[in-house]
């Protein structure tokens, strides 16, 4: 990890959930979640990766973005704006003083982990080519990516049968998030299921390239800021839980519940180069949303299969 104290750019980590081990902590003993009410519902993923140097991000892909997550609800589809590593907006952790390390701020290697499966392309040079449109695991494009076309996905996805359905609910208590989530299956398992629980600041102002025009109170919404699913910490911030918590053994009937929580910590400004002008995560409750979302994985690859915005 690069930390941006540092320089002005910083390299993606790519994580990799290694383990297939069923997690016992995950199995039908109704840790957290066991009150939630699943809706029998099919929801789709967008996801837009973007970054604040992008000029065509910020005039077309983002627009876009913007309009169509305004159209549809949080209940229609989880939208994840999703920022490249050495973009102004990605997520970051810092290490807490009680490690021997630095306390400077360094990139989160989060987002890297969804894009083999978002199937986002890359260029010659070996870059994600951005900005780019996934929806429910496929590459949909680019700059010209309309917003009637990212209805039609949703539309034409969320019509299909669920296999399974995902319930979420959360609560926020000062710098601490905590989700309950549960997982009903209405078909048998046919794989192995992991999680994927991400935090979203809803709406935030700060630098975007529109076109060739800086824009320093552009309005990204939707932001992933972090990932939580596993301990909790943004130092330890990852995009897949480590272990399996179904497999091709359950049942349709079968129910699995697991609470998550995250600790938000925030930085002063002289841990960060000035120059790199980082669109700050200030966390608050009302502009705060948890996407979780459950995978199933298929060789290297993790492919959606459902989930829902925490109420």
């Amino acid at each position: 990890m690069r930390k941006l104290i540092l320089g002005l750019s910083a390299v993606a980590i790519l994580f990799s959930a290694t383990s297939c081990k069923k997690d016992d902590d995950n199995t039908n003993n109704n840790n957290g979640g066991g009150g939630i009410t699943v809706e029998k519902k099919q929801r789709s993923l967008v996801a837009y990766v973007t970054a604040t140097w992008c000029g065509p991000c910020g005039q077309f892909g983002g627009p876009t973005f913007k309009s169509t997550l305004t159209s549809k609800t949080d209940n229609e589809a989880i939208m994840l704006n999703i920022q490249t590593s050495d973009s102004r907006a990605t997520p970051y952790f810092k290490y807490p003083s009680s490690m021997s390390i630095m306390d400077s701020v360094y990139i989160a290697p989060i987002f890297s982990a969804y894009f083999a499966s978002l199937n986002i392309p890359t260029t010659s040079a070996g870059g994600f080519s951005i900005p780019a449109f996934s929806a429910n695991n496929n590459y949909v494009g680019s700059s010209s990516t309309s917003q009637a076309t990212l209805e039609t996905e949703i539309t034409n996805n969320n019509a299909k049968s669920p296999v399974l359905g995902v319930g979420a609910t959360k609560s926020i208590n000062g710098n601490t998030i905590s989700v309950d989530t549960k997982v009903d299956f209405y078909e048998q398992g046919s794989g192995d299921y992991y999680y994927s629980v991400v935090v979203l600041e809803a709406k935030v102002n700060g630098y975007q390239l529109v076109g060739g025009t800086p824009n320093n109170s552009y309005e990204h919404a939707n932001l992933v800021r972090a990932g939580m699913s596993n301990n909790g910490e943004m130092h330890s911030q990852s995009a897949f839980s480590k272990n399996a918590f179904a497999s091709s053994s359950a049942t349709s009937g079968q129910s699995f519940t697991k609470n998550f929580t995250f600790n938000y910590q925030s930085y002063t400004d002289a841990q960060v180069n000035p120059a790199f002008g980082l669109v700050k995560w200030n966390m608050a409750a009302a502009n705060t949303k948890v996407a979780v979302m459950v995978w199933k994985k298929n060789g290297t690859k993790y492919e959606f299969v459902n989930g829902v915005v925490a109420k």
